[in-house]
């Protein structure tokens, strides 16, 4: 099965065949998702990531406001006619 890593953690449907695959250390919060993905069979319909976006409530998300970052607009251009002043690191 190809394990490499310590702990892993492979579903596997009534055919033996992988349905999911966990690799590392996971929070319980996404075990509890895991365990009614598979034990509902949700992969039958749809991938782990699918199931588990559409179970969280604010989609959009936000940015943290910090005096840190700059605001915009955000000058992420960099070539030979506009050359970068400074170092550019983008999260």
């Amino acid at each position: 099965m190809k394990v490499q890593f310590t702990p892993t953690l492979v579903f596997l449907n009534s055919k033996g065949d992988s349905v999911l695959r966990l690799n590392g250390y996971q929070s319980v919060e996404k075990i509890h998702k895991v365990l009614d993905y598979v034990s509902a069979k949700k992969y039958l319909n749809q991938s782990f990531s699918s199931y588990s976006n559409n179970l969280k409530k604010d989609k959009t998300g936000s940015l943290n406001q910090n005096p840190l970052f700059e605001t915009p607009p955000h000058m992420l251009s960099r070539n030979k006619a506009l050359p970068a002043q400074n170092y550019l690191a983008v999260f």
